[in-house]
């Protein structure tokens, strides 16, 4: 048995309080692994069980000595220990000892055995390395050495060691070491018994007596009696050679087996108390006990020697399902025992005890329920319903500034909000409900723990799963409310994927102070309105928001008084209720005043005079067509000191996914706090407009009109026209196939570009014909919801049903379904829907509808298995990878991946634009329309340089900070090149140098800009201790959600199929030596030459004798068939191969009987045996023989890119292509990673692995900051070959067993590090959590020193609060 044992702890194990306190404090450090040997067994056990009954017949008490007796410990409250005298909560159990008439082996450590004895002598028990290689070894070999070097020796040796059959030590000649079902181990003695071993242990056919009787003396069968005497025999200077330090050959042997405590394996009682179920262990242990006393009997009685062998094996077979309940190859009249589970199986798995108790735990002071939306609630704020805020409580202790409010709370009980629980005194517990409060509040005294109720302002943490990234859980502010949901506000639904469709969250309740600090700061929902994964906002107005923002800024809006007002009020709330709010002019004077939507929203951005936000932005939207402010379609967004000039707010504005939002200007501009009033104020405000004004569809918005309905059946008769044109020229076998296709594909890749067409046109007639009013066409022109194809599929055509990326298969013989014709291949045949979803559906329809509608489902639910099981992986393997305070990036242990993070130490939720840390034009605008520095002079293009030069010289006193050096060139630059184009211009200008100069320019602008600059740069950089590992893998992990599972890229003209989705993204983590669809991209040294592409093309790709052939003649010669070939001439030449050549590849691929080449003509006499041969067959025999090209490659294809031409190749053969004259070798590229690593090195491996997951990315409309891809690859490549995010990727470069058991293969990892003697020094993520240790990054990655100088010396330290000891 494997086990945990010699924990080390950082300090000694002495009754000192000062020691102990530190013990407490700083826990497990080390873990050492090593076998259980059987002196260990004995020496730990408190009783040795000998007793097969359990219990006794007249007390109904367990029997002394056996698997239940009180002193291995007790399962019930009303019971104490015998060993301990203690009861079940404050005993941990102890161990039993059973020891077994004869050996068993270890099922475990079986593998360890075999291979211990394939390195033995027989004779001797030497290990069977000779004299050079024990001294080559010796240096190498240490206790302390790496857990991966170890393995890796310890196969050489075994390698090394089966390669010797006589004994270097005393010439006995070994044989081979076979095992044998079930458990059983054979030294065959002679190797040339071949046909016998093929049969019996490949097959593993026969009985014991056979095989016996068989080989005779030539085999020696090993039972672990003999194994044992055998490994006795092993002097102790050749364990290091078996890299056993701390373990012995004989642990390996089963002596003695460790009976667990009986808290572990508790009896269930029933009510009368007379009968029990007892546990699974139990059970196995006592059927281990009756078969170890049963073959005890039987060697007594002298029974015989095949009994007394099935009895072993049978205690054999107890032993190994009692440790492994899922052994393989059980004899079939044994297969019963294997029912239930044994030790392994309480350790490995979804439910074992690493990942369901140890990994993760179910926690106290949570609660869930449904999720309903409040707009009127904070970004911050949750909405928790009272019954639960009377039910979880913090623990307060009483202090001479809370203690009238505690008693206030202690009065109110348990049953009146805000009340308490639950008072904890010095030695005991007190339940509010059963006790005189008012008495026991009079009695408070300071240092009580009263459990008060949740109050408004707490923190707790917010959390909805599956918790894909760590947005998924937060930190919000309490606000009770009587109603029975959990309510938020609806903008905070992206980080969560929540919708409000029967979803229930999690609330947690914190209960720390230091958790609550911890919380407030990092994981409130105002610190993380952006994502990590590429800095984008993602708590944003969704929706009704965007709708509401987009209906009242249009230009024909206008308020009355009475109107604005009312909406004005809505920005009223508990944060500015004291604050005056400004009230703009109105836009029209008379007849009566009025107020335009877009000061209404300039309202909402600064809503009171004390307000300091002046955004400034122009930005164009996806209605934009020309002339700026005066865009005939508002789409020209123009913002000046926080009012709205120009333009109607859509989501491009307001909406999440974009750095143009105005909300996320806010939050780089100024801070969070100002950034979400602003949110909440749109939402509020908004919420109000759209429930006044109304706004809902209707069966109305999808009724097309006579013109649009005209105009649809002149495109359906147009595109059906067209496809039927296709299909005759098909039949009739006029139509010519795309490059790298056939007729077949060719055909139906132009059917699906004409029903594509028709359905985009349909839509495009749609979206003219309906009004501006039209509510689909609002919300899918604002951006808030829909789209212009879900209007065209509801009022027009449904168009093309997709399954697999293609048309509708044929699910009956030549046609889709018993309805059409034999090959029909027309649209309604093939799936096309050409009704409306207003119209309806016909069943034919209907069905091909609910074919793509079912794929759609099964690839969801596929999908997400197989995404979860990639997060996991990524998780695991990244998750200990942090930011060193020398900005290196290095593992728990201690290897660095990168020297600087990112290669520019940024953060990846700072930056601001996808080139640049900030957008330097946005800052520069801002600064200079919002102050105007008259009283200063306007800046003159000369002077502009002198200060620049000022600013930036570094021998100069006046000089900025150093910044990094790439940003402070940026900064440099955009001031000579931008800034100092502007002077310039406004010199040429009659208002320079004048007051009412816009946007005039001076000398504080431009240190102002710069200081700015330079303080954002110094604000970016990554933060020490940043768990960067565990980011990248869920920025990673997250977006693939929402990805689709089986997706395939046409690049051109559907002539290649290229691997996308999530099954390319998992190739490429799993490091797959074999990617599905492998591609090479071959530049041109010339890439104006089509003639050069197609000369390139005709040496890369396969070429056959039948291709190069132009015509065959068959005639007689010397009475035998003769055929003749005639080259073609062009082709030949193209491929610029010999003749030479040509005739060795024809001789040695069809050896015919005669074959001689007299240019152009070829004649062959085939070597035939059969009685007829036709031409046919020999065209078909030419169309095999390869003559050039790249026998790796599938196809070559020649794509032209605005004018310039390059080849796209699919197979692999990378380093034949590079080497291909006039193929581009600097611009030419393969997505076969390991193809890459071979030929041109691990960096360009990387560069690989970083370029396809961007690519893969971008065709989903998914952007990851390049710095997590950076990271993943470096992980992936540091050790110096492309390592793969896999248990096998994994057990290369991991040495922490706790990691790896914790991850998958649980018991083998552990038996493992056991044999080796692995140390775990517990510094990783998974390590910490399982021992119960801070992890080693975030808050956890400094430790905190008292100072020892004499101000701060232990005199002087404060004493510990709860025991008033000195430390």
């Amino acid at each position: 048995m494997s086990s945990a044992s010699n924990m080390k702890f950082r300090t000694s194990q002495t009754t000192d309080l000062h020691k102990t306190l530190i013990y407490m404090q700083n826990g497990i450090q080390t873990m050492n692994f090593r076998i259980l040997s059987a002196d260990d067994i004995q020496r730990h056990a408190v009783i040795k069980v000998t007793n097969s009954i359990l219990y006794d017949g007249l007390t109904n008490n367990p029997t002394k000595n056996g698997l239940l007796d009180r002193r291995l410990g007790v399962g019930s409250k009303n019971q104490k220990c015998e060993t301990c005298e203690l009861d079940s909560t404050a005993c941990v159990g102890h161990f039993g000892c059973l020891e077994l008439v004869y050996p068993v082996y270890h099922v475990g450590y079986f593998k360890y055995t075999i291979e211990i004895l394939q390195s033995i002598c027989k004779r001797c028990a030497k290990v069977l390395l000779p004299i050079e290689a024990r001294n080559r070894y010796r240096p190498k070999l240490k206790e302390n050495m790496n857990p991966l070097v170890k393995k890796m020796i310890h196969r050489e040796i075994i390698a090394h060691c089966k390669k010797i059959s006589v004994c270097p030590h005393c010439d006995f000649k070994n044989g081979q070491i076979k095992k044998f079902t079930f458990m059983k181990i054979f030294h065959l003695l002679k190797a040339n018994e071949t046909i016998m071993l093929q049969k019996i242990f490949e097959n593993n056919k026969g009985s014991l007596e056979e095989i016996l009787n068989y080989f005779g003396n030539s085999c020696e069968y090993l039972t672990p009696q003999t194994v044992l005497r055998l490994f006795e025999k092993i002097p102790r200077s050749d364990y290091v050679f078996l890299l056993l330090f701390n373990n012995t050959p004989m642990d390996l042997i089963c002596t003695h087996l460790p009976v667990p405590p009986c808290i572990i394996r508790p009896s269930s009682h029933n009510n009368t108390g007379l009968r029990s179920t007892e546990d699974e262990l139990t059970m196995k242990l006592n059927e281990i006990l009756i078969a170890n006393e049963s073959l005890k009997k039987r060697i007594q009685d002298g029974s015989v020697f095949s009994h007394v062998i099935d009895t072993w094996d049978f205690l054999q077979i107890l032993v190994s399902v009692y440790i492994n309940s899922d052994v393989r190859n059980l004899p079939p009249q044994h297969s019963s025992v294997a029912s239930g589970q044994g030790i392994a199986q309480r350790l490995k798995g979804k439910e074992g005890r690493f990942r369901a108790n140890l990994s993760g735990k179910r926690v106290n002071f949570s609660s869930r329920t449904v999720i309903s939306p409040d707009p009127n609630l904070g970004i911050d704020e949750v909405g928790i319903p009272l019954k639960i805020a009377s039910h979880m409580t913090y623990p307060v202790a009483v202090t001479p500034y809370n203690i009238s409010l505690m008693r206030e709370l202690v009065r109110n009980g348990p049953y009146n909000h805000p009340g308490a629980i639950f008072i904890y005194f010095k030695n005991r517990k007190v339940h509010l409900g059963y006790v005189d409060r008012q008495r026991v509040a009079m009695n408070l005294k300071y240092g009580d723990v009263v459990h008060r109720h949740m109050l408004n302002g707490d923190y707790v943490l917010f959390n909805r799963q599956p918790s894909l990234h760590r947005l998924s859980i937060m930190c919000h502010r309490v606000r009770i409310h009587p109603d029975q949901t959990f309510k938020f506000n609806v903008s905070v639904c992206s980080p969560y994927n929540a919708d409000f469709d029967g979803d229930e969250m999690n609330v947690h309740f914190l209960q720390t102070e230091e958790a609550k600090a911890e919380a407030s700061v990092l994981m409130q929902s105002k610190s993380n309105l952006n994502s990590p994964r590429n800095g984008e906002p993602v708590i944003s107005p969704i929706q009704d928001f965007i709708t509401s923002a987009y209906l009242m800024t249009k230009r024909d809006v206008f308020y009355s008084r009475e109107e604005i007002f009312h909406l004005l009020g809505m920005l009223i709330n508990s944060n500015g209720v004291k604050s005056v709010i400004k009230i703009p002019k109105p836009a029209v004077i008379k007849p009566f005043p009025l107020w335009t939507g877009k000061q209404l929203f300039s309202s909402i951005l600064r809503p009171y005079l004390s307000t300091k936000t002046k955004l400034n932005i122009k930005l164009k939207t996806k209605s934009y067509s020309s002339n700026e402010e005066h865009c005939i379609n508002e789409g020209f967004i123009h913002i000046r000191n926080g009012e709205l000039l120009s333009g109607t707010i859509d989501k491009s504005v307001i909406g999440g996914g974009s750095k143009n939002n105005i909300f996320y200007l806010i939050l780089k501009q100024y801070d969070a706090d100002e950034s979400i009033k602003a949110m909440l104020n749109l939402c509020r405000t908004t919420s109000f407009f759209i429930s006044n004004l109304g706004f809902s569809i209707g069966i109305d918005d999808v009724t097309p009109n006579n013109a649009l309905l005209e105009q649809k059946n002149f495109l359906m008769s147009n595109g059906y026209m067209k496809v039927q044109r296709y299909i005759d020229q098909f039949n009739r076998g006029l139509l010519n196939p795309f490059t790298g296709l056939t007729r077949e594909q060719t055909l139906e890749s132009l059917i699906l570009k004409e029903l594509s067409e028709i359905r985009d046109h349909a839509g495009k007639a749609c979206i003219k014909q309906m009004s501006h009013k039209n509510s689909p066409l609002v919300m899918a022109n604002c951006g808030s919801k829909g789209s212009y194809i879900n209007i065209s599929q509801m009022a027009v055509c449904v168009g093309q049903q997709s399954i697999r990326g293609q048309r509708v298969p044929e699910g009956f013989h030549q046609r889709v379904l018993p309805h059409f014709g034999f090959n029909d291949k027309s649209p309604v045949a093939r799936g096309f829907v050409a009704n409306s979803f207003y119209s309806g559906l016909n069943p034919f329809e209907f069905f091909f509808h609910a074919m793509a509608g079912r794929e759609g489902l099964l690839d969801t639910a596929v999908k997400t298995a197989e995404t979860g099981y990639m997060q996991r992986r990524l998780i695991k393997g990244l998750e200990d990878i942090v930011v060193h305070y020398d900005y290196s990036v290095r593992n728990s242990d201690g290897e660095i991946i990168q020297f600087d993070y990112g290669d520019d130490r940024l953060d990846p939720i700072n930056m601001e634009t996808s080139d640049h840390l900030v957008d330097y034009d946005l800052y520069w605008n801002n600064i200079v329309a919002t102050n105007k520095f008259n009283n200063e002079k306007v800046l003159t293009s000369a002077e502009l340089v002198l200060i620049i030069e000022e600013l930036f010289n570094t021998n100069s006193n006046q000089n900025i900070e150093k910044s990094d050096s790439p940003i402070r060139q940026q900064i440099k630059n955009f001031l000579q090149e931008k800034v100092l184009n502007e002077i310039k211009n406004a010199e040429n200008s009659k208002f320079f140098g004048k007051c009412n100069q816009p946007n005039r320019i001076t000398a504080t602008h431009v240190r102002e800009f710069v200081s700015k600059m330079h303080r954002k740069s110094d604000v970016a950089r990554i933060e020490p201790g940043t768990a960067i590992g565990a980011i990248c893998a869920q920025s990673i992990g997250e977006p693939t959600t929402q990805m689709t599972l089986k997706t395939f890229h046409f690049a051109g003209v559907a002539s290649m199929n290229i691997t996308q989705g999530v099954p390319r993204i998992t190739e490429i983590i799993n490091a797959t030596k074999n990617p599905s669809t492998p591609f090479i991209k071959a530049e041109l040294s010339n890439p104006y030459s089509a003639t050069l592409a197609e000369s390139v093309k005709m040496r890369i790709e396969k070429i056959y004798l039948d291709q190069i052939s132009e015509k065959i003649y068959q005639t007689y010669s010397d009475n035998s068939m003769c055929f003749i070939i005639k080259l073609n001439h062009q082709i030949f030449k193209q491929l610029e191969i010999s003749e030479t050549t040509l005739y060795e590849e024809i001789v040695s691929q069809m050896k015919p009987k005669y074959c001689k080449i007299i240019y152009p003509y070829i004649k062959l006499i085939p070597s035939v045996k059969k009685m007829l041969y036709l031409p046919k067959m020999f065209e078909d025999d030419i169309s095999n023989v390869f003559i050039s090209g790249n026998r790796h490659i599938q196809r070559v294809t020649i794509r032209e890119d605005q004018g310039k031409f390059y080849l796209m190749i699919e197979g692999n053969g990378f380093l034949e292509i590079l080497g291909t004259k006039s193929v581009d070798h600097c611009r030419t590229f393969s997505n076969n990673i390991h193809e890459v690593a071979s030929v041109l090195g691990i960096e360009a491996a990387r560069t690989t692995i970083i370029d396809e997951i961007n690519s893969t990315m971008k065709n989903h409309g998914i952007t990851i900051d390049k710095r997590h891809l950076m990271l993943l690859a470096d992980t992936m490549t540091a050790s110096g070959q492309v390592v793969g995010m896999t248990r096998s990727g994994f057990s290369k470069v991991k040495s922490s067993t706790i990691k790896m058991a914790s991850f998958e293969r649980t018991i083998d990892n552990l038996y493992l590090s056991s044999y080796y003697n692995n140390k775990d020094d517990l510094r990783g993520a998974s390590e910490c959590i399982i021992v119960g240790a801070p992890t080693k990054m975030g808050t956890g990655f400094f430790d905190v020193f008292p100072r020892t100088s004499s101000a701060f010396t232990k005199q002087n330290l404060s004493y510990n609060m709860v025991e008033g000891v000195k430390i």
